[in-house]
């Protein structure tokens, strides 16, 4: 089995040299890694291996292990907060590996203005919804087709919505053309017939006449008079992606974007006029989104990866490991021997890093440009690394495209764990979970 080196100079009561064995760990799903751990008495820009080793006489007591290994497996998240959040996602995305994700969001509409008055004899032309693209993740030659509902529910403003949540809405589809497919364009700025500006990259659709007319009247009766009377009668929109193509793609949204509205095209009876009036129903940041998220990873066609996420074995964290963002799965890490190796002893680190390494993406699973530690306290609940605090220049976790890894210094939380003075607590290797999250 390929190993990695676990380098620490630390600085004892008597001078000691350790040299540390790990074993190799893998995330499959978007790379693959190896994770050393060093911890550092230097701040020289020698290699590691050698430094003060000519200053080091036999009666200073040095010591030699290689017997500590990290432990490390793959667990489910918990749902996340996905309110109001800067990506509204929608889409869904298969791998052989982790199965299917699927992502749809809700969305409430507001006036703009106190009321709304389309003149004395409005006749509709079109409705057409606006989506101004913020991003993607998975392969975007995908044909893709999108499904919009009405709410029945309101969204409450003051309500934090998780990716678990669901709303209630009809089931009748509102696209004009319901079998109208699209591949997303994330990238590329548009300028829509008759339109002399050039817009952000954003999805255009119809939706139906019905919805259109159904606006209209509800004018004509008072229900758009002011923004309460209005969500009262039009509660929202939840939008759904369906992948026509074996791979798919998760599709991000700036619903706060300046574009992003229902557009209602429509003129007087009577008007000679060829150009129409329109009215924006916009979604500013005084109103609720919310992701929902949902994972399946029963369809995996690998049984390693159900063995270890969906049947819980964890013995399979010694062969593979994964990560998968959206509140999917973490992978626990911890060091079982590392504490009780210098308990005792008088030590002060210098410098400790995590190093995730070898990383290999590819141009539709491309790997994240950042990764997040996070600390387990005693009573399991989740904190951000000490560490952490410093600033992210100092902390790290960025995705160095040169050298494929990412590097994680976590001097203050090591010093701390070894020393027992860390909120994890006095530390034992069970299921409270005590360590870090990846």
């Amino acid at each position: 089995m390929d190993v990695l080196k676990f380098n620490i100079f630390l600085l004892l009561n008597k001078l000691t040299l350790l040299h540390i064995v790990l074993h190799k760990m893998k995330f499959i799903k978007i790379f693959y890694f190896l994770i050393a751990f060093v911890l550092i008495f230097s701040s020289c820009k020698k290699d590691i291996d050698s430094i003060g080793l000519g200053l080091v006489s036999e009666n200073l007591g040095n010591s030699f292990s290689d017997t500590t290994q990290l432990v490390a497996y793959t667990l489910r998240n918990d749902s996340i907060a996905t309110t109001n959040v800067i990506n509204c996602i929608a889409g869904s995305l298969s791998d052989p590996i982790f199965g299917k994700i699927s992502a749809g969001f809700y969305a409430k509409y507001s006036l703009i203005g106190e009321s709304v008055y389309f003149g004395d004899h409005p006749i509709l032309d079109s409705v057409v919804l606006v989506v101004q693209y913020s991003g993607y993740y998975g392969d975007t030659t995908s044909l893709l087709r999108m499904s919009v509902f009405e709410l029945t529910e309101l969204l409450d403003d003051k309500t934090i919505y998780y990716s678990s949540d669901v709303t209630e809405h009809l089931n009748d589809n509102l696209l004009y053309n319901p079998n109208e497919s699209f591949s997303p364009r994330p990238t590329t700025m548009i300028r829509a017939e008759g339109d002399s500006v050039i817009r952000p990259a954003h999805l255009r659709i119809r939706l139906s006449d019905e919805l259109g007319n159904k606006i209209i009247e509800a004018e004509r009766n008072g229900q758009l008079n002011n923004a309460t009377s209005f969500q009262n009668f039009f509660k929202g929109l939840y939008f759904t992606i369906e992948s026509l193509s074996s791979t798919g793609c998760l599709v991000y949204f700036n619903m706060r974007g300046a574009i992003s509205a229902i557009n209602l095209y429509y003129h007087q009876a009577g008007s000679t006029s060829n150009t129409s009036a329109r009215y924006m129903f916009n979604t500013p940041s005084s109103t609720t989104c919310y992701t929902h998220i949902d994972f399946d990873y029963e369809g995996s066609s690998d049984f390693a990866f159900k063995d270890q996420v969906v049947y819980g074995n964890k013995e399979r964290g010694k062969e593979q490991l994964y990560v998968q963002p959206l509140g999917g799965l973490k992978t626990y890490i911890d060091f079982p021997h590392l504490r009780e190796t210098f308990k005792g002893k008088n030590i002060v680190i210098n410098k400790a890093e995590l190093v995730i390494n070898d990383i290999n993406g590819s141009s539709v699973f491309m790997a994240p440009p950042t990764l997040n530690l996070q600390m387990i306290k005693s009573d399991g609940s989740v904190v951000y690394v000490p560490d952490a605090g410093i600033g992210a220049g100092y902390f790290g976790g960025t995705y160095n495209n040169d050298t494929k890894s990412y590097r994680f210094r976590i001097t203050k939380f090591i010093q701390d764990y070894i020393n027992q003075d860390s909120p994890v607590g006095h530390h034992v290797f069970n299921d409270r979970k005590q360590g870090l999250y990846l």
